[in-house]
């Protein structure tokens, strides 16, 4: 189930959306922002960055959308 219930709605999304497949990885749901160490109650800070760069990621994706709409990314 794991393997197909959340990688699937979002390939189709991000599909629609068309996001390009090398960012899908940092975007998805099994990328860096969900990494956690077993030994450490908090964030890691490598997931703290990695949320932070997807944070940023829409935005400058939306801009590039409206700038350039016709454009395959």
């Amino acid at each position: 189930m794991r393997d197909v219930s959340m990688p699937l709605p979002m390939e189709v999304i991000f599909t629609l959306l068309g996001v390009p497949e090398g960012d899908r990885r940092q975007l998805g749901m099994d990328g860096p922002v969900l990494e956690r160490d077993a030994d450490t109650a908090g964030h890691p800070e490598r997931a703290m960055i990695a949320m932070a760069s997807m944070m940023q990621y829409w935005p400058d994706f939306v801009d590039g959308l409206r700038r350039k709409p016709d454009k395959v990314w």
